[in-house]
C-alpha cells in the first residue's frame, strides 16, 4: 500500500533538483503560463487526492465476511491465494531501484546544467502519477487480494489500506521513473548506442515490480497493468509535452560575465 513515507526519496531528489542553477541549453522549454498551469494543476490533484486517501474508512468485519470470490473476474482471481513476504520485499527494493537510473545522468554536463528544468518536469510527472494513483484508490476502493485470503489475520484486513488495491502505486511510480529517465536520455542523446538497453530496462523494471506485487498478494493483475500504463504514459509524455520543436526560440536567463544575462536562443538541428 502507499504511505507518505515511501515518497521521501522523491522529495529529497526534488529538493536537490530545485537547489541547482539556472536554465541552460536544453531540449525542453517550460513556457511561463503553460508551465505554471501544469504544475499548479498537478499540485491541486495531488493535494485533493491525498486528502481523500487519508480519509478512507477501513473495511468492517461484516463487510469482509460478505466478500465473495465469485465477484472477482477469472483473470484476477488467482491472486487471492498469494501471500509472499519475500515478494513484497522485492517489490519495495525494485521500486527504490527505479530511482537509481537517473543518478548516472547527473554526471553529464548537459543534464547537470539543466537540473532546474528537469526538476520541474520530474515534479510535475510525480505529482500527476501519485495524484492519479491516490484518486483512483480513494474512489474505487477495491479490496486487496489478501482480504479474500482466509489465512491472513483479520487485523491485517481492517485497515484503510486493505481496500486500496486499484491501481498499484508501486507499479505506477516505478513505470513513471523508468520511462521518464529513458525519454529524457533519448531527447538529450538521440544517437546514443545505449538507448535500446535503457528502454529495455525501463520496460522490464516496472513489470518486475508489478509481478512481485501480485505474488505478494497486494494487487490483482489488472491493478498492476493499469498502474504500468498510467505511470509509463505520464513518465513518457510529460517530457514530450515540454520538448522544444525544431526552430523554436526560447528566452532564458543564463550566467553571463559574472552576472545574469537575458539570452534568446534558437534551437537548431543537431
Amino acid at each position: 500500500m502507499i504511505h507518505v513515507s515511501k515518497f521521501r526519496l522523491f522529495f529529497c531528489g526534488l529538493f536537490i533538483f530545485l537547489l541547482t542553477g539556472l536554465l541552460a541549453q536544453s531540449p525542453y522549454f517550460i513556457p511561463k503560463k503553460r508551465g505554471t498551469f501544469s504544475l499548479v494543476s498537478s499540485a491541486v490533484l495531488l493535494g485533493g487526492s491525498s486528502y481523500l486517501y487519508l480519509n478512507i474508512d477501513p473495511l468492517s468485519e461484516a463487510k469482509i465476511n460478505s466478500l465473495n470470490l465469485s465477484n472477482i473476474n477469472n483473470f484476477d482471481r488467482f491472486a487471492t491465494e498469494n501471500n509472499s513476504a519475500n515478494a513484497q520485499t522485492t517489490s519495495d527494493i525494485l521500486l527504490a531501484t527505479s530511482f537509481v537510473p537517473a543518478i548516472p545522468l547527473l554526471f553529464n554536463h548537459r543534464i547537470r546544467d539543466d537540473f532546474l528544468t528537469l526538476g520541474l518536469l520530474y515534479s510535475e510527472a510525480t505529482m500527476l502519477t501519485v495524484g492519479t494513483t491516490l484518486l483512483s484508490k480513494s474512489v474505487i476502493l477495491r479490496p486487496r487480494p489478501f482480504v479474500y485470503n482466509s489465512s491472513i489475520p483479520l487485523s491485517g484486513k481492517t485497515v484503510a489500506g486493505a481496500r486500496t488495491s486499484f491501481f498499484s502505486g508501486h507499479t505506477s511510480i516505478a513505470a513513471m521513473n523508468s520511462f521518464f529517465v529513458a525519454r529524457v536520455y533519448s531527447d538529450y542523446f538521440p544517437d546514443s548506442k545505449w538507448k535500446p538497453y535503457l528502454w529495455t530496462a525501463a520496460i522490464l523494471l516496472p513489470a518486475g515490480v508489478g509481478f512481485a506485487r501480485v505474488e505478494g498478494g497486494e494487487h490483482f493483475p489488472t491493478d498492476v497493468i493499469m498502474g504500468y500504463l498510467v505511470g509509463g504514459a505520464i513518465g513518457y509524455f510529460v517530457p514530450a509535452f515540454h520538448k522544444k520543436k525544431e526552430g523554436e526560440q526560447r528566452v532564458s536567463f543564463l550566467p553571463k560575465g559574472g552576472g545574469i544575462g537575458l539570452v534568446v536562443k534558437l534551437n537548431s538541428k543537431k
